[in-house]
């Protein structure tokens, strides 16, 4: 009976503790693994470069990257979910959302993804991308290029620069710090646009001389309209045009 007993509480002391971030298939660099918590990429992060790749980051999970690819390559398949109370996905540059191939970002249950840059949905003519927010998702980008029509489910998105199909008024009454609420198709997501970054701030109107032209055109096509605002500080500075 008392050798039992010792077997079982040594079974259970070297229980291994849950994989907070995980990669499958095509991811580069790692491929198919269960990363180190925090992970540090050291570079670029590709998920579903050629092929299809996932990354989870769950449980309070950390991973930081340069620049982020979900979908890279055409024909390719990305996704990645960030979700759990204290899981972040750090990107210190841009992150491309469907960059040539079909591209979903998932952020759940308290999760985060920041990106200092830009976050580019949808980025080629060809390419899918989404945005899916659920029980308390937040992205926190300096800018957000992206079709409201490709941003799903209920959360929270930050930005201090917007290229989207939005009417804007700034005015008397409107301020350079302004909020949509429910926006999309029977979606239920809080916009925050903010350009008075460190009491700074600067509207634009397109398109920025590196957009590509043929996103202006999807999107005018679309809703015959599209509006382009960056701000004038640090973090957006490239965005910088008249």
């Amino acid at each position: 009976m008392y050798r039992f007993a010792l077997l079982f509480v040594l079974m259970a002391w070297v229980a291994p503790a849950w994989a907070t971030v995980i990669t499958t298939g095509d991811v580069d660099p790692g491929g198919a693994a269960t990363q180190p918590d925090p992970w540090n990429v050291g570079g670029n992060l590709e998920v579903g470069n050629y092929g299809d790749g996932t990354l989870n980051v769950t449980d309070g999970g950390m991973v930081s990257n340069t620049y982020g690819y979900i979908g890279v390559e055409s024909g390719s398949t990305g996704e990645v979910t960030v979700t759990g109370a204290g899981s972040r996905w750090n990107n210190s540059s841009h992150l491309l959302v469907g960059k040539n191939g079909h591209g979903t970002l998932n952020i759940t249950d308290g999760g985060t993804v920041q990106v200092e840059w830009d976050t580019r949905v949808a980025w080629q003519p060809d390419s899918v991308g989404t945005i899916r927010l659920e029980s308390g998702g937040t992205l926190d980008t300096g800018s957000l290029l992206s079709s409201f029509d490709n941003l799903k489910g209920e959360g929270t998105i930050n930005t201090h620069g917007l290229v989207s199909d939005v009417e804007l008024v700034f005015n008397s009454q409107e301020s350079l710090d302004q909020t949509w609420a429910d926006i999309g198709d029977d979606e239920n997501i809080t916009l925050h646009l903010n350009l008075t970054v460190d009491e700074t701030g600067s509207l634009g109107a397109g398109p920025p001389p590196d957009l590509p032209a043929q996103y202006c055109t999807a999107s005018q096509e679309r809703r015959r309209r599209i509006v382009h605002l960056v701000c004038c500080t640090q973090r957006c500075r490239s965005r910088r045009y008249s």
